[in-house]
């Protein structure tokens, strides 16, 4: 906008040199390093998706370049609601460089995560991390048990928001002592995966006969609601069932908002003959040989393909499964996860025999599971109705 650009233009500065559009907090950033003077310290508050967005590399490197860094301290959610913002931060402190100052030196990060700041979600007082945090940044004391980490810059320059840093360790224990070889979700899934489409209109929008799955219909359990649906019509249907289209079996994943992450599973009994999915969920369907099985026969091909794909739904409902897309999560408001998350998610994958043992006993869990919050939810809603009467 030109008000916030003023006498300046876009070209003006490095971080949006040559390019039609910039965000303004990308230009901040530039604009202080441009007031400090060498030596000069910077305290900001800057929005996580800088510190973690694949788009925003370059601001990033531009930091590192132009500032040594002294800690990262990562905000809860809510701490700027009451000023009307809910964007995820950070509190960003930094040294602008010293002319000839070597920018390729490797140094250890500060980075800790405040969970508690003064005030809760509703404004109510609350305990605060940051004295505590502020303590252990002068003392150089501090370690993962209390959200606190020391990354060094050469691990940090793709991402620096702390929750990533702190996340890696925790799940690289939970492989660690892993029996089985361990593969990417990639390697385990058959073709592309695919995030669906609305039809014209939005996300909201509704017209034809045909459902579209929105990530209210994933319910927390990994079972699908059909209530509240939205519709396309069979142009629309046509027209995307190649990368929308759900079949059953796929493994749905919210890719974005505050649930992203959450995991859905289509049963081989599926209601609904032509379905699709929202721009909102990833569908991936996994292939009826994972690495290291043999080419399956004919009569094993659909019991093949059944058990893997409820191995991998299990998997990524599992804690390990689920830190992992946590990590992948990137972005300020609510976040989200790009598709080229399937590379970087590993799974296990034990011989087949001991894989169908799992899958046989988990499914059993699960299916008792859902039996037993059927009949609880049956009971209260029993009950409310007698409330009723």
């Amino acid at each position: 906008e030109r008000d916030k650009l003023g006498q300046a233009e876009l070209s003006d500065y490095a971080l949006s040199r040559g390019k039609r559009s910039a965000k303004s907090e990308t230009l901040f950033v530039e604009r202080c390093a441009r007031f400090l003077r060498p030596g000069g310290r910077l305290g900001i508050v800057i929005p996580d998706g800088l510190l973690s967005n694949p788009s925003d590399l370059h601001v990033r490197e531009y930091i590192l370049d132009n500032f040594r860094i002294d800690a990262i301290i990562t905000l809860p959610q809510f701490a700027f609601r009451k000023a009307g913002s809910g964007m995820k931060t950070s509190l960003l402190i930094a040294r602008k460089r010293a002319e000839g100052e070597d920018a390729a030196e490797d140094y250890p990060i500060f980075m800790a995560i405040a969970d508690h700041i003064g005030y809760d979600s509703t404004g109510r007082g609350d305990a605060n991390d940051l004295p505590k945090i502020a303590a252990h940044f002068r003392n150089g004391t501090g370690g993962a048990d209390e959200k606190i980490m020391r990354a060094p810059k050469s691990a940090a320059a793709k991402r620096l928001d702390p929750l990533y840093h702190y996340l890696g360790p925790i799940i690289e224990d939970g492989f660690r002592d892993a029996p089985y070889p361990t593969h990417s979700l990639r390697a385990v899934a058959e073709g592309t995966i695919q995030s669906g489409k609305s039809p014209p209109g939005g996300a909201m929008h509704s017209a034809g006969d045909i459902p579209i799955l929105l990530i209210g219909n994933i319910k927390s359990d990994g079972t699908l609601t059909l209530d509240g649906l939205n519709y396309a019509d069979d142009e629309f249907f046509d027209a995307n069932q190649s990368r929308s289209a759900v079949s059953p079996l796929d493994i749905l994943i919210a890719k974005d908002g505050a649930t992203t992450g959450k995991i859905g599973f289509v049963p081989p009994d599926f209601a609904l003959e032509r379905c699709l999915v929202s721009e909102h969920i990833f569908r991936l369907s996994i292939g009826v040989s994972l690495p290291g099985d043999g080419e399956p026969s004919d009569d094993e091909l659909n019991d093949r393909k059944e058990l893997n794909a409820y191995y991998v739904f299990f998997f990524l409902k599992s804690r390990l499964g689920q830190l992992q897309i946590a990590r992948e999560i990137s972005g300020g408001a609510q976040g989200g996860i790009t598709k080229s998350f399937v590379e970087r998610i590993r799974i296990p994958v034990p011989p087949m025999r001991e894989r169908a043992e799992f899958v046989r006993r988990a499914r059993d869990e699960y299916d008792a599971y859902l039996a037993s919050v059927a009949r609880a939810e049956e009971r209260y809603g029993m009950f409310q109705e007698s409330l009723s009467l």
